[in-house]
């Protein structure tokens, strides 16, 4: 058995802006609070296939977490399959919704090892991690307010 944790935050960049920030996954520890980093597996850093170990940290608790960028959808979504210890599936997508105007949905749907216990434990930490991942979205919106975000690769 799985779970589905999901939030999402409207921000005041239309949606190209915010993209230009998601599509760098390797930004992603500078405001995913429980990511301490990215480390790529292979040479690919965007794009289906891309492959990544996410070394994350809530509390006492550190995991790698090990994904597969398995959609790309440029300017709109990434979703990736987790592959490791958890595993599962999560989608980083970003809509328009008018001209400085869009919203950021993040869903995960995860299974935790240790077949009932981990159950237990992911029912547990699920409250955790819906308010963690409201507050990485927060983060999201102040690098992109601050201009920290870099500008696309030109086509």
């Amino acid at each position: 058995m799985s779970i589905v944790i999901e939030v999402a935050r409207s921000l005041p960049f239309g949606a190209e802006v915010v993209w230009t920030e998601l599509r760098q996954l390797d930004h992603h520890a500078a405001w995913m609070a429980d990511a301490e980093a990215i480390e790529f597996d292979g040479p690919l850093t965007a794009g289906e296939g891309a492959r990544f170990v996410a070394i994350t940290r809530i509390g006492p608790v550190r995991t790698r977490d090990r994904m597969v960028v398995t959609q790309w959808e440029e300017g709109q979504a990434i979703e990736v399959d987790h592959v490791g210890l958890v595993r599962g599936h999560g989608q980083l997508s970003v809509s328009w919704q008018g001209p400085d105007r869009s919203q950021v949905r993040w869903r995960e749907e995860l299974a935790f090892p240790l077949g009932a216990a981990g159950e237990v434990v992911a029912h547990l930490v699920a409250p955790l991690l819906r308010w963690v991942w409201r507050g990485n979205l927060r983060r999201l919106e102040e690098i992109v307010a601050a201009g920290r975000y870099e500008e696309p690769p030109a086509s």
